[in-house]
């Protein structure tokens, strides 16, 4: 699982996080808003799945239609040993 912290509500993003959903059928993606006062980001975006390949290149994409500036903190996909 990848996940990308922002500083920007959920709605800035949505349309993209739809085009790259349709995109990546074999790929999930969530977003989750957060309200409270102070706290370090406003919406949290995972992106997972079965196929890492397909998870990686999702992830990727997704950082490339948001904007820089909004991006708090990215925890890459990492590679699950089995």
């Amino acid at each position: 699982m990848g996940e990308i912290f922002l500083s920007v509500s959920e709605r800035l993003i949505a349309e993209a996080l739809r085009a790259e959903d349709a995109a990546h059928p074999d790929v999930e993606f969530g977003s989750y808003p957060r309200f409270d006062e102070g706290a370090p980001h406003r919406t949290r975006l995972t992106i997972e799945g079965r196929d890492q390949q397909a998870v990686q290149h999702a992830f990727n994409r997704l950082k490339t239609l948001i904007e820089p500036a909004w991006i708090v903190r990215e925890d890459p996909p990492t590679v699950r040993l089995t």
